[in-house]
Formats: C-alpha cells, structure tokens, sequence
C-alpha cells in the first residue's frame, strides 16, 4: 500500500496530539523556573507548532472539497476568546507577562486542529488521555510506597505536578475516560458503538486496547486517589461517575417505578438529604482549616469583583489584586476567626469566581453561555464519546468548584479535546468556501504554507528566548537562595528586558536589590511588580528599602499594608515594631511588642521564637526609658 504525503502528514500531527495527551502531565525539569510548570507550557508550545506545521502540510496536500462547518459552541467559545483579548490589550491599564496567555492561544489552535481531525481517529485521543491518566496513577502509587520522592517536601504524592491537589484534578479529569469505556464496553468490544466515530478493530477485537487500558487506568486511579486527600478531587470524580451511570443504566425511570407512594418518596428524599449532608460535613470535618480558608478567599474575592464587575481586571491577572482585596477585607473585619489561615494566595479556589474577577460579568456570561450548549447538545443518543466528554467537563467543572483546574495545562488539554469533540456533535452551519480556479489554489497553499513556515520559525525563536531566559531566572533565584546575592542580581539584569511585566520575577529581582543595598532601583523593581503581582514579600522589602533610604511614612505603609493581608502573621509586625522603636514612636512600639509577645502562634518555628525574644528586649528598653505599657 502507497502512502500519500497528506495521509503521513496526518498520520504524523495526529500523533504529536497523542503524545501530548498522554505524557505531557509527566515533564518535570530542575533545570528551568516553576519546574513542574513551566517546562510543560514549553513542551506543548513547541509540540504545538510542530503540530500546526505538520496539520498545514496535510491541508495543503489533500483534496478539499471547499466546505467547512462550524457549530454554536464553535461561535460562543470564539467570542470569548476574543472578549478575553479585547479585554486584555484594550480595557485594562497594562497587560502583564503570561505563560498561561501562551498557553490559551496554543489551546485555541489545538481547539482548531481537533476539530479539523476526521472524526474516525478522535478515539485514538481518548486512548492517549487514558493512557496518560495510567502513567500518573502508576507514578503516584509509586511515589505512595516510597519509589520515586514527591515533588513537594510536605507531601508524599504529587504525581507529576507541584501538590497533590493539582494531581488529584488531573486524575478526576481522566477517571470518567476509563469509567466510560469499561460501562460501554460491551458495545465497544462488540463493535456496536455506531456513532460517527468508528475505527477498525484492533488488538483482539473492535476497541479492545481502549477498554483493557480503562480497566486498567480506572482501576489505578482509584488506588491513588484516596491518598492525594483532595475532597474536591473525590467530588469530581464521584459527579463524572453519577453521570456515567444515569446515561448507561437510566435512574428516572426506575425510581418513578419503586418510589410509588407518597411514604416512600418522602423517606427516599429524607435519606438522600441526610447522606448529602453527611458527605459534606464529613467533607469539612477531615480538613475544617481548609475548608474555612476556602470560604475567607471566597470573601476577599467577592471584594475584588466589585472593583471591576463589568470587565473584570483582566487575563491572568487576578495575582495583581487578590492580596490588597484581602487586606481591605481583614481592614473590615478585624477580628475574623479565619485571620490566621490567611496565606500570600494568588488562586480563588473556585474557577468561576477567578473568572469573575479577570474578566467581568460580560466573560461570565458568555463562559455560561457555553456551558449551556454543552449541555443541550445532544448529538445522536448513543454516543459513547459525547457522553464520555461530557462526564470529563462536569468532573472538572466540580473539581474547579474549590481548586484551580484553569491554571493546570494538562488539565486543560483534556478539557480541549472533551469541548472539541461535544462540538462535533452540535448542530452544524455549513460554510461553502469562495470559488477559487484551480490554476491559482496551487499559489494560495504554497503562500499559506510560507505563511505558516514563517510564523513557526519566529514562533521558535521567540520560545528559544524565553526558554533560555527562563533558565537563568532560576539560575538567579537558586544563586539568591545560596546566598550570592550579587550574581543572583546580574542574573537578573540579563533577562529584565524579557520578564519586566512578570510579577514573580520583579519580585525575586527586587528582594535581592533590597537584600544588595540598592534600595532606589529596589523600590522601582518592587513598584512596577505591585502592578502584576502584589503579596507581603514585596510590601515588607519596599519597607526595607524606604526605611533603609530613611523614607519612614513609606516604609510604615508598606508594613502596614503586609500586616494587613496577613495579620496574624508575625513578621510584619515585628519589623513595623523596629521601625517605630527606631524612629522614636515607643507608644506604638510597645503596643506591637506585647501583641506580639503575649500572641500564641499558629505554628512554633525558630523564627518565631526568636522574634518573641526580640520584642520582649524592646519591652525592657521601652521599661529603662520610663515608657508607660
């Protein structure tokens, strides 16, 4: 059998998308900044232009028929995306440095590529989605018992992501994949699954790879889900599996049938509502802490929102606001119970809300807008994919509830092949392409394929750059925390030009001019970085430096505002105690000094002792001067 050049080319970017499906959740490297992070945003950024190179290849080389269609989801979701960039580079004041705005465009043009896929080799994605659900389990259950070290120092297991609740989103995100082919497979192994999504038989029979590998994968992930202690992860995973099982074995009927009296309808209703109260007090009760610092970030952000209801504060940039919304609420309520589980937090544990806050009410709406349309799209009744994609969208839909699945690219990359492929089921508007002669369609793909080519190549280099820049960021930051403070800044002088509209950066940069002694270019780094990111580390070292450049009135608003959004923390506090001793303010000295010494802390560290033992010292040189308690 000759192959032609379009069927390698497909063959070939079909693969690049199985691949990133499947593996891309385990690429870690030390070697670049956020090491469970970003080195998986690059992966998939330059497995996305190989991809797009290799899908424009097949475009050009294979017969078109001049049609193409588009659904409503299609629509909706593209004007979100266009809101979003509206949003960012027209609305708002400045838009900041993101790798989550490179990975949007990336998941937009795979969004595309999906969709452009003949719909006979989608299964092979949902193969690659389980697969990559398979390997996680398995590295999870081997770090459990002690093969492999977590990547975080205070937990056992976080797969191959920064803590375990990222890790147990992605396995919830999986989890209905591999439900669904085992509760179909009957229909699968026996090649009933007529849905416009068929493919040859394989293996030992019609799908038997798909079902034996979601036996497997299913199985795995319940082994190691418990463990990650994510309730949210387990609430997912319960919400996608109750939907499966009402799709493959119905329920209304059922239970119209044997709930047949009045009594029994009563006592069905009050049993169901006491297990669901059950489960959730049970639910707050394994980690109340948790659940009650969830409820003070819903607050703070619900504050946040009314700064900006209509547009929001623009993409990716909830970080830049979240900590001064805090400190206003804890402002307001100044004896909130929830104070000391208040933490520098940059995610609102509920997607929704985040989105609220970046993006306004216009985003909101047309992000339920869609919502909608997932739902009411049908398709045709036994379709095993659409029903497995939907049960993939409500477990992490669920998980996003109480987590940040939205700042999880493999996460998302599921997320895009689930919305794709209920997409392809909706209604479609068909679009005839322009009549075009056939002496010129050779000019137009030659131009189109230059165009691409093009791009790639300026894409490429663009993401060399920011790799390598990358690189030495974390370079400097691991030269910081070894103390060499004056390498760590011309580490961070080499790639300012890059990352001066990232928050994080800006921040490293600016505490270690602090920590240098440079306190004018200090205070400028750390100014420009309150535009993008805002937490008490930048607040106590611009204090630093006012105080060091004798700017006092700054430097007491500065630690203000960092007691403020923490304020059961003691560290700053004790430096504005310093600074009020320092500058001869000893009434307001003192007042700290017995806070902080009579205040029992959350949790017993050296520092904290030893910031007792410093305030206590103040309290007797406050006593020699004769300063009244």
């Amino acid at each position: 059998m000759i192959f032609k050049p379009a069927d390698i080319f497909f063959g070939l970017y079909l693969l690049g998308i199985f691949l990133l499906l499947g593996l891309l959740s385990l690429v870690v490297s030390g070697a670049i900044i956020n090491p469970t992070q970003t080195p998986k945003t690059f992966v998939f950024l330059y497995g996305g232009v190989t991809i797009g190179i290799l899908f424009t290849l097949y475009y050009v080389c294979r017969k078109n028929d001049g049609q193409f269609y588009i659904t409503s989801i299609d629509i909706i979701a593209g004007l979100l995306i266009v809101s979003i960039l509206v949003n960012r580079y027209f609305l708002q004041e400045m838009a900041g440095f993101s790798f989550r705005f490179y990975e949007l465009i990336g998941l937009v043009l795979l969004y595309i590529i999906i969709r452009q896929t003949e719909s006979k080799y989608i299964p092979w994605l949902f193969l690659a989605v389980t697969v990559g659900g398979l390997l996680q389990a398995v590295y999870g259950n081997l770090q459990l018992y002690g093969y492999f070290s977590s990547l975080h120092r205070d937990f056992n297991i976080t797969g191959g992501f920064f803590n375990p609740g990222p890790y147990a989103g992605y396995l919830a995100s999986v989890f209905p994949v591999a439900l669904g082919l085992w509760l179909y497979r009957a229909r699968l192994l026996h090649g009933e699954a007529r849905d416009g999504l068929e493919i040859k038989p394989f293996f030992f029979g019609s799908y038997s790879l798909w079902v034996y590998t979601g036996i497997v994968a299913g199985a795995t992930i319940l082994l190691v889900l418990p463990a990650a202690q994510s309730r949210s992860g387990l609430l997912a995973v319960a919400a996608g599996s109750a939907y499966l099982l009402y799709r493959r074995y119905g329920g209304v009927e059922w239970l119209s049938l044997q709930l047949n009296t009045p009594l029994k309808k009563l006592v069905s209703v009050s049993l169901a509502v006491v297990i669901l109260a059950g489960t959730f007090a049970g639910f707050y009760l394994i980690k109340q802490d948790s659940a009650d610092g969830r409820m003070l970030i819903w607050k703070a952000t619900a504050l946040l929102i009314q700064e900006q209801p209509v547009t929001g504060h623009g993409f990716d940039r909830f970080q830049a606001g979240y900590m001064n919304a805090q400190a206003a609420y804890f402002m307001n309520h100044p004896g909130d119970p929830a104070a000391p589980l208040a933490a520098d937090n940059r995610y609102a544990f509920n997607e929704f809300l985040q989105f609220a806050a970046e993006q306004g009410v216009i985003g909101l709406a047309l992000l339920f807008l869609v919502g909608i349309l997932i739902i009411r799209t049908k398709g045709q009744s036994n379709s095993i994919w659409l029903i497995i994609s939907k049960a993939g969208i409500l477990a992490t839909v669920v998980f996003g509830l109480f987590s940040y699945p939205a700042q999880i690219l493999p996460i998302k990359l599921n997320l895009v092949l689930f919305l794709a492929v209920i997409a392809s089921f909706g209604n479609p508007i068909r679009i005839r392409a322009i009549s075009i002669p056939e002496k010129v369609k050779p000019w137009l793909k030659g131009s189109l394929l230059v165009v691409v080519l093009a791009g790639a190549i300026a894409g490429t280099l663009h993401l060399n750059e920011l790799r390598n820049a990358s690189k030495t960021w974390k370079l400097g930051l691991d030269l910081y925390n070894s103390g060499n403070i004056e390498q760590s800044i011309l580490a961070y002088e080499r790639v300012e030009p890059v990352f001066n509209r990232k928050g994080d950066f800006l921040m490293n940069y600016g505490k270690a001019l602090s920590i240098a002694g440079d306190h004018e270019k200090a205070i400028q780094v750390l100014n420009k970085a309150e535009n993008h990111l805002n937490n008490t580390i930048i607040q106590t070292a611009l204090g630093d430096s006012y105080k060091a450049l004798e700017r006092f009135d700054k430097a007491e608003q500065a630690y203000l505002l960092a007691g403020h959004m923490l304020p059961d923390r003691f560290y700053p506090k004790y430096l504005l105690a310093t600074l009020y001793e320092e500058t001869g303010r000893w009434d307001k000295a003192v007042s700290l000094a017995m806070e902080l010494v009579s205040k029992e802390p959350k949790v017993e560290s050296t520092a904290v002792r030893e910031i007792k033992h410093e305030m206590a010292l103040l309290l007797e040189r406050a006593g020699e001067r004769g300063v009244a308690d």
